[in-house]
């Protein structure tokens, strides 16, 4: 399992640094967690992927003054453990220097 918490720069550090985070196996799992505008790693965010029951928990922390918005590219369905409502991971939205921990189930569930 790896952390990543990566200052903002820009010019040539930007570019390396984008490039070292996308050809990286970013975690053990299937999760990618891009910036939601971008679609390039998100900076000022800390996050970490652990497999639990079933799934996996993900958790975030916005280190910025300002709020940032995440996409989680996996397959299932999650819930924020800390308000114990779903999550659409299509956009997660990180308020100033808050966490968020997140339970995805690896399958989504069908109805019948």
């Amino acid at each position: 399992v790896r952390t990543f918490a990566v200052p903002r720069r820009s010019g040539k550090d930007r570019i390396l640094r984008d490039d070292l985070l996308s050809a990286m196996k970013i975690n053990d799992s299937e999760i990618v967690i891009t910036d939601a505008a971008t679609g390039k790693a998100p900076w000022g965010v800390q996050w970490r992927v652990v497999p639990f029951k079933g799934g996996h928990l993900v958790s975030l922390t916005n280190l910025l003054a300002q709020p940032v918005a995440l996409q989680i590219h996996a397959s299932g369905e999650a819930v924020d453990l800390l308000n114990s409502v779903p999550q659409d991971l299509s956009h997660v939205q990180l308020d100033p220097r808050s966490p968020k921990l997140l339970h995805i189930l690896n399958e989504k569930k069908q109805n019948n």
